[in-house]
């Protein structure tokens, strides 16, 4: 391997360590491209739309490309937290007055 190219994955490695990957409100799903300032937004209709699958989020059966690997374990098990507790309640986080 050469020089440039060990860089290259070392700035790669940064960018997914610092930068972040996706935001979850409840209402919806935003994941952000990791080079340029691009992101997807994904509408969450109802709880049950939302399935973690081998730790892989699927809306609408929809692979989401959010997994387990590349995000912090501590966010990951908030992420799955999350989505349990609006699936247990069938409701949108954001319709909950803290």
């Amino acid at each position: 391997m050469t020089i440039p190219s060990c860089l290259l994955f070392l700035g790669i490695g940064v960018l997914y360590l610092t930068r972040p990957w996706f935001e979850f409100d409840g209402r919806q799903i935003i994941v952000y491209a990791i080079f340029v300032p691009l992101r997807r937004t994904y509408s969450i209709e109802k709880p049950e739309d939302l399935e973690i699958i081998k730790n892989q989020a699927y809306l609408n059966k929809k692979n989401l490309g959010l997994n387990s690997i590349f995000v912090d374990s501590s966010d990951w098990q908030k992420f799955l937290a999350l989505v349990k507790k609006m699936k247990e309640n069938n409701y949108h986080l954001s319709s909950v007055s803290n």
